[in-house]
């Protein structure tokens, strides 16, 4: 069992070279670092603050949600929760998160797309909401999000949480040939 942030270091250091130039090996080693990182953040909270609140689904999203890791890969990565009353417990779980990955050289995402920024940080019912406002807003920005959102796939906690969330959309997008439409026209620019 990994305990440190500097144990998953060495671990992802003495691996990287077994796997630079094979992209699935590469992926799966950042998975596993993601995956040991989350561990360690939830135990140094948990001895703190005592375990989450309620079920949980750690996601990725961006390169790493598609299985695309270059080398190095900054972060893209969001909380779903079930208990609308648990935000302040995962933003602190999400802070520690993203500051352990940043210490072992994944850069912080510039857009902010990361669980310790509130948007990416929601309850169930609080992403189908934002979710329902990107959907009708239909700017480039939310379709943008909306796109961001799709790439995603849980690494850690109740996968079901996620599948939920992107079955919603898909269904709604069946039946919206504009949202579809502008998703195309988005993915074109991204």
């Amino acid at each position: 069992m990994v305990r440190t942030y500097e144990e998953i270091r060495h671990f992802r250091d003495e691996s990287i070279a077994e796997s630079g130039d094979q992209p699935e090996r590469l992926s799966s080693l950042h998975d596993d670092v993601f995956i040991k990182t989350v561990e360690v953040a939830l135990r140094r909270l948990s001895q703190k603050k005592g375990p989450p609140p309620t079920r949980f689904c750690w996601f990725v999203m961006g390169s790493a949600g598609r299985k695309e890791h270059a080398l190095m890969t900054d972060q893209d990565h969001g909380f779903i929760y079930t208990n609308d009353n648990a935000k302040e417990s995962f933003l602190r779980l999400g802070e520690e998160i993203s500051a352990g990955l940043h210490s072992l050289g994944y850069p912080y995402c510039n857009g902010n797309v990361m669980s310790s920024n509130p948007q990416w940080c929601c309850s169930e019912s609080q992403w189908s909401e934002a979710i329902e406002e990107w959907m009708n807003r239909a700017s480039w920005e939310t379709v943008r999000h909306l796109l961001i959102f799709l790439d995603g796939r849980s690494l850690y906690g109740d996968e079901m949480l996620l599948r939920r969330l992107k079955h919603f959309v898909y269904k709604r997008v069946q039946c919206e040939p504009r949202l579809l439409c502008r998703m195309e026209e988005n993915g074109k620019i991204l």
